[in-house]
């Protein structure tokens, strides 16, 4: 079986793996098909076959060239062109051509590795589409969620301020596998998820562009530490005092735990998504209610309220 790289000489192969990021195989088949209809036009009346192949080598689609019915020799080759991500430069997928080796040369790759540039640029072209969705679905929700708010997905992940002293970046993947599982039911439940040693009540929404899921919202509520016996419940806090620790909501215990971390008020704005304003407001309500007046006072009733962090990431 023979491939071809830029100098004619048999070094690709359609079989090499790569890897891909959760749900772009859909974006990749709808990018890259009308692209392979096209290129099956430029290359006329060669007797290939272009196909289009996800990281794990699946075939997404395929389009013939030889409709005429001309008898295929036994010499066939391949050409392949990886189709990269370039937001990583990781490769999501390949097109490939395979015909008889009299059609099939050096002069097809050239073809088949403008036919991967213009997917990959069509899937990024998707990706922006799906990435706004997310930012305008998560600005909705958390001007009406009253707790923790995620909205992820593949690639990115946004939080509120009571989110945040939940969930950190490094736990993206494995938020986001669970949404996806739990997002296959579409009658909007609570489940349980443990993250950290916590346990909480999540109730998973899809966000949805053009019909295609794009993302997930994930709505967080601690549950109380399981007792011996009998259901866990939700923590709430049905009047809280007007000052000191306790009386902090859990949007400002989220942005007081990221200026303990040494972040400034513009980083922890970009950390929520919000102005710095926001940022400033936010905290001089706390400085306000802990009758403190300096950052180091603030950073120092943190950590004398800290909730010990248990390493890694539960099941």
């Amino acid at each position: 079986m023979l491939a071809y790289d830029s100098d004619g000489k048999s070094t690709i192969d359609i079989e090499a793996s790569v890897a891909c990021e959760p749900d772009v195989g859909g974006r990749l088949a709808r990018a890259g098909l009308p692209v392979l209809e096209r290129l099956a036009e430029d290359l006329g009346d060669l007797a290939v076959s272009i196909v289009l192949t996800d990281a794990d080598n699946n075939v997404l689609g395929s389009v013939r060239g030889d409709e005429h019915g001309a008898a295929r020799p036994p010499e066939v080759a391949y050409v392949t062109a990886p189709i990269d991500d370039p937001r990583r430069d990781t490769p999501v997928g390949a097109v490939g051509i395979k015909g008889a080796t009299a059609d099939v040369g050096a002069l097809i790759l050239p073809y088949a590795q403008l036919a991967a540039r213009t997917i990959a640029e069509r899937v990024l072209d998707s990706a922006a589409v799906a990435d706004r969705a997310l930012v305008e679905h998560f600005l909705r929700a958390r001007r009406r969620a009253r707790s923790a708010v995620i909205a992820l997905n593949g690639n990115e992940m946004l939080v509120n301020a009571s989110a945040a002293r939940l969930v950190d970046t490094a736990d993206r993947a494995y938020l986001w596998d669970w949404a996806s599982i739990r997002l296959e039911r579409t009658d909007g439940s609570a489940h349980d998820l443990h993250l950290r040693a916590r346990a909480f009540s999540a109730r998973c929404e899809p966000v949805v562009v053009r019909r295609d899921v794009v993302g997930a919202l994930v709505y967080l509520d601690e549950l109380e530490p399981a007792a011996t016996t009998g259901p866990r419940t939700r923590v709430r806090v049905s009047r809280p005092p007007k000052w000191g620790w306790s009386s902090l909501r859990s949007s400002e215990l989220g942005i007081a735990e990221l200026v303990a971390e040494g972040l400034t008020n513009r980083e922890v704005a970009a950390r929520l998504f919000v102005s710095p304003h926001t940022v400033d407001f936010h905290l001089r309500q706390i400085f306000r209610k802990l009758s403190i007046t300096s950052r180091i006072e603030l950073t120092r009733l943190v950590i004398e309220h800290a909730v010990p962090s248990p390493i890694g990431v539960g099941s």
